[in-house]
């Protein structure tokens, strides 16, 4: 049976594209940061985003840096040209040290194929978020 608890929520701080942004790197690039003031707990970090690429086959890299340390990642996949995908991530921390965290969600293409990641927040389906909360147990 699993074990439940419940924890309490600190403080929560969360960044979006608001712009057309797009990439053609083939290793990992800021996409979106955030930097949080936290005590010795750790964070529940969310992460949800689509893109399309230009290139049929063409791959969107992504990974979650939390102060300093690539802690997950996900890749998604476009089968035609233009075709938009998603990814997400939902990670949770061991306790930190209190003092400033900077959380950073990196991208990039495929380096097999390349292409153009592309996320237009304006066509109502391309979107990157980044939602941070810092918690008790």
């Amino acid at each position: 049976m699993p074990l439940f608890y419940q924890e309490s929520v600190v403080q929560t701080a969360f960044a979006e594209i608001t712009t057309t942004t797009s990439t053609t790197s083939l290793t990992h690039v800021d996409l979106l940061t955030l930097t949080i003031t936290t005590g010795a707990n750790p964070l529940l970090i969310y992460v949800s985003m689509s893109s399309e690429n230009s290139a049929a086959n063409g791959w969107v890299e992504a990974q979650l840096i939390v102060s300093g340390v690539v802690s997950a990642g996900t890749a998604y996949h476009s089968t035609s040209s233009g075709f938009g995908n998603t990814g997400s991530i939902v990670w949770k921390t061991p306790p930190l040290t209190a003092g400033s965290q900077l959380i950073r969600l990196q991208w990039h293409v495929g380096a097999l194929i390349g292409g153009s990641a592309t996320i237009t927040p304006s066509n109502g389906v391309n979107h990157a978020t980044l939602y941070v909360q810092e918690v008790t147990v």
